[in-house]
């Protein structure tokens, strides 16, 4: 679908009083200049009942009425700029809304007009948030202005906003939607676009609309980085973005290095994603639907591997190059021969969204707004529901184990016309097929129910088909969309790739009548996906977002490090915490209890679960050096050398360790290694796991993590490594950063408190880590607070409790620093001694970024081409203290 913003770059401009220029003329001038890949601006012409300019203080650019917004258009076609229009609704005054922006609308020259929203007190829309007052004013305003105008919806497509906007009432009235992607302000100045892009993309796909997002320019919570302005724009054009805009023009929000970062932007970027292929007479689009893809040099299973297409690539191939090999449809592309789906469309893997024709999704939307017409062959009734979930899958076939059709997934409200002879009951669930696939109504024993039936008038006729048939809808309203011999109207799963072997790498969790199966919807931004049950687990490339919704076994469930977790095929994610005071999902099922005989500790028993984790205890190496013997003894064979932060995995079994000249050795896998000397005045080797308060000595964070605003890892730094001679780093910690910094920004007064968050005895004042420390005790550690403000003062040997106040973050280096050294002479890491929610807590507040080693405001574990351990926040040596340089700046 072809719309005004094609291959367009628009500043958004929110009124006169947010520029420097003193006219219309000067605006463009320097909009022209500044940035000529810029195709024009969009214009904000009122706000509820009133026109913008009532709102502003400066006459000669203030748009008050249908003249002035003439002058506008002028002036900027003038200078060769786009008129584009975006207006605020309210919903309170019907008529003065729906006559401004009908004036402003027929003014000649306008090009389009954006809606967009205002949120009452108590965040609904309209005033009373009724959804038939959306539907009035979107259809008057429509009414209003030629046919062929072209309206826009810009809107915030995160969580609720959608429904509680009531998208589904302005969908068929409008031909662009426009999504706020403000990723610098909604991930608080920690994240890139890319996940509100995927999540923008992902919720708004199944509309059918193009797509153009509206990027963040302002400076909030501080300056945009230049380099994320230019990643936004390239992750939205391979998104399959129609154009772009950039809220705002205007001081900061359009600075020198904001205007730099838009010349940058290629309006073209669609086209240029393209390729040679959509140069041909025929070509087609498609979105990667499976995690990965593999691009081969010939369509079959067994060709050569020529690279990965990730999800959510798009990715334009021949149209006339689709070939059936090996029970795949495969269709060639710049990157190779790519599979879209199973010739028996058990799976799919790629989703056509080529332009100009209707995506998966369409055809349900129409469905729903209208029942049927033009039904062929003998009249069936039709039954009507409304969806009662706040989401509702739709799979491929009537069975829990059938693919999920991801984007025709359905909403709460959403209505349903379906034949009434177009059921069967499956898998203990009775199923509807409404043309684009298969929705549960109701759970059979439970009496849960997920579709309202608003004709109960019309009874259910005998289903006369297979249970596991695909229904070929006789209706021109239900009939899925198709085109041509791809048939590609069908959408897979996210997780799925094609083997080296032919089988799918990740089988699904097969869900007989026998078990139970529960649903959650995701109660946070972003929830990671990991390979177990387990802090500790890898996480998956891709991670669950807000209000997705998973099914899962009732005894898919696992009890681990103070967390509930849930197996749902690509891998584990947490539920809640055991003391319940931590939720990430919401249980939907209440109702249908865990199973008892389920995989509590037994995650391996789980048909596609990965295997589990090792828990042998972690022995890591002391010595700078320390030679690998083929027996016990100082005077055996040499076989080998480990360095210092090596981790050994040995079996937790005595008889591996032995006396022998003076020494303790260890038997590990690659021979014999000391451990220390019996005198006790050397250590080579320690069992981590064995260490006192291992996951237990810190109870609390030392800084309220609501009141930190970064911070610094223990170990490999990219800070230690840049700076780490300047601050002594490399003569009493080897080069690396020996503690946890938590850090605040430098407006905070006063400085957020600093509590002990453990208990133990005071240890006096050190003198390192000024302007003040203070040192407690518990055992055979030692607990230093560093760079305190305002430090506590505490007798030697007074007792300390979590809550105890150590002093506050003071105002010159606005950080302090925890450092924890073992027996005065190791230094540890300080995530070792909190439990896995608090390290789950501390890396979700501060997630690791990719970036240059020079960037300072990127927090990363150090990485070069000859350098490539300890990249991780748990995955980190102990520290000798003033031992010899280690890391990457020895290498």
């Amino acid at each position: 679908m072809s719309t005004v913003f094609d291959e367009r770059l628009l500043w958004v401009h929110l009124g006169g009083d947010s520029v420097l220029e003193t006219d219309i003329a000067a605006l463009a001038e320097r909009i022209r200049g500044a940035t000529p890949n810029v195709s024009g601006l969009l214009l904000k012409t009122s706000h509820g009942a009133d026109w913008q300019g009532a709102r502003e203080s400066r006459p000669a650019l203030a748009i008050t009425g249908p003249a002035t917004l003439q002058r506008w258009v002028r002036t900027l076609g003038r200078r060769g700029l786009e008129t584009h229009l975006w207006c605020v609704l309210r919903g309170v005054d019907l008529d003065a809304e729906v006559r401004l922006v009908t004036e402003a609308c027929r003014v000649p020259g306008a090009r389009s007009m954006l809606l967009a929203f205002e949120a009452e007190p108590g965040g609904s829309y309209f005033s009373t948030g009724d959804a038939t007052r959306a539907r009035e004013l979107i259809a008057r305003i429509r009414a209003g202005i030629a046919p062929d105008f072209h309206l826009g919806l810009n809107l915030d497509a995160r969580g609720r906003h959608p429904a509680n906007i009531h998208l589904r009432e302005w969908a068929p009235w409008v031909q662009s939607l426009h999504p706020m992607i403000f990723h610098y302000e909604f991930g608080g100045g920690r994240s890139g676009a890319d996940a509100w892009l995927d999540q923008a993309f992902g919720t708004l796909e199944r509309y059918g609309l193009p797509l153009v997002p509206m990027l963040q320019t302002y400076p909030r919570p501080g300056p945009v980085p230049p380099e994320h302005i230019a990643r936004a724009a390239a992750g939205a054009w391979s998104k399959g973005a129609s154009g772009l805009s950039l809220f705002r023009y205007g001081g900061d929000c359009s600075s020198e290095s904001v205007l730099q970062a838009v010349r940058g932007i290629d309006p073209q970027g669609a086209r240029v994603q393209v390729g040679a292929t959509r140069e041909g007479p025929r070509w087609r689009r498609f979105r990667v639907s499976a995690a990965s893809l593999r691009a081969r040099r010939l369509p079959g299973r067994r060709s050569t591997v020529l690279g990965r297409v990730p999800y959510g690539s798009m990715v334009d191939v021949s149209g006339d190059s689709r070939t059936e090999m090996d029970g795949y449809v495969w269709w060639r592309g710049p990157q190779g021969w790519l599979p879209q789906r199973r010739s028996d469309r058990r799976h799919t893997l790629m989703v056509e969204v080529t332009p100009a024709t209707p995506p998966q999704g369409q055809a349900l939307l129409v469905s729903r707004l209208r029942p049927p017409q033009g039904v062929d062959g003998p009249e069936t009734p039709l039954k009507r529901f409304r969806v009662l979930a706040d989401g509702l899958s739709v799979r491929s076939q009537a069975a829990l184990r059938s693919d999920y059709l991801r984007t025709a997934r359905l909403q709460r409200d959403d209505e349903l016309w379906v034949e009434a002879d177009a059921w069967v009951e499956q898998d203990g669930f009775r199923w509807w097929f409404h043309g684009t696939g298969w929705s549960a109504e109701l759970a059979a024993g439970s009496g849960l129910r997920f579709l309202e039936d608003l004709t109960p008038a019309v009874q259910r006729l005998r289903a006369s088909r297979p249970p596991l048939a695909q229904f070929s809808a006789r209706s021109a309203g239900l009939r899925a969309w198709s085109d041509g011999p791809s048939d590609s109207a069908g959408v897979g799963v996210e997780d799925l790739e094609v083997g080296e072997d032919g089988a799918e790498d990740i089988e699904e969790v097969e869900v007989g009548e026998e078990t139970p199966v529960k649903r959650f919807r995701v109660g946070v931004p972003r929830l990671a996906i990991r390979s177990h049950p387990s802090l500790s687990g890898t996480k998956n490339e891709t991670r669950l977002l807000r209000d997705e919704t998973i099914e899962v076994r009732a005894d898919a469930w696992v009890e681990e490090d103070d967390y509930l977790w849930w197996l749902h095929g690509p891998g584990w994610s947490v539920e809640r915490g055991l003391e319940g005071e931590v939720r990430f999902m919401e249980d939907l099922t209440p109702e249908i209890e865990r199973s008892v005989d389920g995989a509590r500790g037994r995650p391996e028993d789980f048909p596609g679960a990965p295997p589990p984790r090792d828990t042998r205890p972690r022995w890591q190496v002391l010595a700078l050096s320390l030679p690998v013997h083929d027996a016990p003894g100082a005077k055996s064979v040499r076989s080998g050398r480990l360095e210092q932060g090596d981790v050994l995995r040995v079996p937790d079994d005595p008889a591996r360790l032995v006396e022998a000249d003076d020494y303790l050795w260890l038997r590990h896998g690659e021979g014999w290694s000391a451990v220390r000397r019996l005198d006790g005045r050397a250590e080579f080797l320690l069992n981590l796991d064995s260490l006192p308060l291992l996951g237990t000595l810190l109870r609390r964070h030392p800084v309220d993590l609501a009141d930190t605003n970064w911070a610094q890892y223990f170990g490999n730094t990219s800070f230690a490594w840049r700076r780490g001679r300047e601050y002594s780093y490399h003569r009493y910690a080897q080069g690396l950063h020996s503690g946890l910094d938590y850090g605040c920004y430098k407006h905070v007064r006063p400085g957020p408190r600093v509590f002990a968050g453990l208990e133990g005895v005071s240890d006096g004042r050190g003198n390192k880590y000024g302007p003040n420390r203070l040192d407690v005790r518990v055992g055979p550690y030692r607990i230093i607070y560093g760079h305190l403000g305002s430090p506590a003062n505490l007798p030697r040997e007074a007792p300390v409790s979590p809550r105890t106040q150590m002093g506050r973050i003071e105002d010159t280096l606005f950080h302090i620093h925890l450092e924890i050294r073992y027996k005065d002479s190791y230094i540890l890491n300080p995530l070792l001694f909190m439990s896995s929610r608090m390290v789950h807590e501390f890396v979700e507040r501060f997630p690791l970024r990719v970036g240059r080693a020079d960037d300072t405001h990127v927090m990363r574990f150090m990485q070069t081409e000859t350098w490539d351990r300890w990249l991780s926040p748990l995955d980190q040596p102990v520290i000798r203290l003033g031992g010899e340089l280690i890391g990457p700046t020895a290498s």
